[in-house]
């Protein structure tokens, strides 16, 4: 099973950012949500990939987010085989 990179190359630098601060959630420079994370995931699963997964580590709103996201990559993962 494949999860989400926590890290993202920067834009025009080749630089690793991390995307989710100690306390779990992902972060952005504003401190708001950030869904570069999730966008990924999304375009992962859209390109057939239904190994991806959310981290399980988030929590809040972006855990609940993460949890729902990973059960339905599940369900599809497990709809396709049959």
């Amino acid at each position: 099973m494949k999860r989400a990179t926590l890290n993202t190359m920067a834009p025009n630098t080749g630089e690793n950012i991390p995307l989710v601060k100690s306390n779990g959630k992902p972060k952005s420079s504003d401190g708001s949500l950030d869904l570069t994370v999730i966008l990924a995931s999304l375009q992962t699963m859209r390109d057939g990939d239904f190994t991806v997964r959310l981290p399980g580590t988030w929590v809040g709103l972006a855990g609940k987010v993460a949890d729902t996201f990973n059960e339905i990559v599940a369900a599809i993962s497990t709809w396709r085989r049959n």
